[in-house]
């Protein structure tokens, strides 16, 4: 993907960006250039704190080595120029007078007060791991754990370092219980691999790609997309969509932009996700609207699910989740009918009561609509999918 791209150039001295599995991909500018007083330089950032994407940027920097802009670069084909509000501020990240530039201690005796030292680097680093051996030595490696939120670019060496301390415990806490975790246990657990919509993110010709077809419907689920997003997705994409013709069904209890321009908006009753998943399993399972082949080779529990489904008929779907009946009808359907179909979904569904069975039941009506690993619907490194 664009966000992990290297810069450099080919035998014609053309600039090129390195995407993904070494695609190379032509830029007219240089990787480096001067536009006016200011000297620009390509680049793809991870924009702190906490960026999923890693967009394709211009740096530009003045003669004396200061950053003073960032701008969305037009030939990335990931963010095509665009740029949320992270990366342009990252100026005023860069120099903001209580940025913490150096290591500060601060004596044990203090805690809780803002009296701090600077120390050097090599004291810090030795301070850490001499007290890290320390416990180490007294307690065994067992005795610490590991614990991250989610980590983003750093993830790896946390875990690396937990390995070779000799600890067992590693864990991802924080944040990540309620943002992210469930939706990806869920799909591994049922699925094998989290998967997302597919927006074509994966070709470097975007959607020009021959292999690649508009979804006919969006379900934008717990997620403003505009303002907002997890798992490497860009909102912008969205709208790029619909200015090809794909239809967005909005599951949002707020009214907003893409909700007032979305073909039907479904004001779900915060925390109610599960019970309208199990409406549209309903109303797919009883009208015969799932993808009979892809039930039969890809899944299994299908009749336990048919099963279940059987408690949640609309009209008591309804009332728990305070959408009209005749809302939830007409959305299933457009859920199975869509060829393809595909999801943008968010934290919101982390973040209810049942948040693993949610995401389990709303990713159920993609996988026995067959939307799963097919282009233009959700991509997923296997297309192994089951129902429970």
């Amino acid at each position: 993907m664009a966000e992990h791209g290297v810069e450099g150039y080919n035998n014609s001295g053309v600039s090129t960006q390195l995407i993904g599995d070494f695609i190379e991909v032509p830029h007219e500018k240089p990787w480096r250039y001067q536009e006016g007083d200011l000297t620009v330089t390509r680049g793809s950032a991870w924009s702190g704190p906490g960026c999923h994407d890693g967009c394709g940027v211009l740096l530009y920097t003045d003669k004396d080595g200061k950053l003073v802009k960032v701008e969305g670069d037009p030939e990335n084909p990931y963010n095509k120029g665009r740029l949320c509000v992270r990366c342009l501020d990252v100026p005023e990240v860069t120099y903001n007078k209580d940025r913490l530039l150096y290591p500060m201690k601060r004596d044990p005796k203090d805690r809780g007060k803002d009296k701090w030292e600077r120390i050097s680097w090599d004291e810090a680093i030795d301070l850490v791991a001499d007290t890290f051996l320390d416990i180490k030595e007294k307690y065994g490696a067992e005795s610490v754990v590991f614990g991250q939120g989610t980590g983003r670019d750093i993830a790896a060496y946390i875990t690396r370092l937990c390995w070779s301390f000799g600890s067992p415990n590693y864990v991802l806490f924080l944040s990540g219980c309620a943002c992210y975790l469930p939706r990806v246990a869920g799909m591994a657990a049922t699925a094998g691999s989290f998967w997302v919509a597919d927006c074509s993110q994966q070709f470097t010709d975007r959607y020009d790609n021959p292999e690649y077809k508009i979804p006919e419907t969006m379900f934008i689920w717990g997620n403003y997309p505009l303002r907002a997003n997890s798992d490497g997705f860009y909102g912008h994409w969205v709208v790029d969509l619909m200015k090809r013709g794909m239809e967005v069904v909005m599951i949002d209890p707020k009214v907003t932009w893409l909700s007032a321009h979305s073909r039907l908006h479904l004001r779900v009753r915060p925390g109610c996700d599960a019970a309208l998943a199990l409406g549209f399993l309903n109303v797919i399972i009883n009208e015969d609207l799932y993808d009979h082949e892809f039930v039969e080779k890809w899944t299994y529990g299908f009749d336990q699910l048919r099963e279940r489904v059987q408690e949640y008929p609309p009209a008591k779907v309804a009332e728990i989740t305070w959408i009209p009946e005749d809302k939830i009808v007409e959305a299933a359907r457009i859920l199975a009918n869509s060829k393809p179909c595909t999801m943008q979904w968010g934290v919101a569904v982390d973040m209810t009561k049942e948040a693993l069975p949610a995401s389990q039941a709303i990713a159920a009506c993609f996988q026995i609509t067959g939307n799963v690993d097919v282009v233009s619907a959700t991509v997923k490194p296997t297309i192994l999918a089951s129902v429970l």
